[in-house]
């Protein structure tokens, strides 16, 4: 059997209106690299996120989104700084996690909820 190396993983997330959800991730660096009719592939440095509207028989509303996603960083205080900066509301400042990590979330129009975390040390 052939060796299976994962390279990297790319979240996709719903969003209700493409256009404000796109504007939204710029305010937080990533830039648009590709759209279609409902899907949109955003890019920073070596990270990859996907955004699409659900088709009108999926339950997707805004404040009830389940959908999120996890990013590991370095300088997630900066980061911090850099979203409120760009008036994105921060869900409490970056802590030190029992786990080994430096994180703060926030939530994005949709309701997804976004995590970047640094490890400790």
């Amino acid at each position: 059997m052939a060796e299976v190396a994962f390279r990297q993983a790319a979240p996709i997330l719903c969003v209700l209106k493409l256009d404000q959800a796109i504007a939204f991730y710029a305010r937080l660096g990533f830039a648009l690299v590709a759209r279609f009719e409902g899907y949109a592939l955003l890019g920073r440095d070596d990270i990859s996120l996907h955004l699409r509207v659900p088709s009108p028989t999926e339950k997707v509303a805004a404040g009830t989104n389940p959908c999120g996603a996890y990013f590991y960083l370095r300088g997630v205080d900066g980061f911090a700084i850099a979203a409120e900066q760009q008036g994105i509301e921060i869900l409490g400042a970056p802590r030190d996690q029992p786990y080994g990590l430096r994180e703060f979330a926030i939530s994005d129009p949709d309701g997804n909820l976004l995590r970047f975390g640094e490890p400790l040390g």
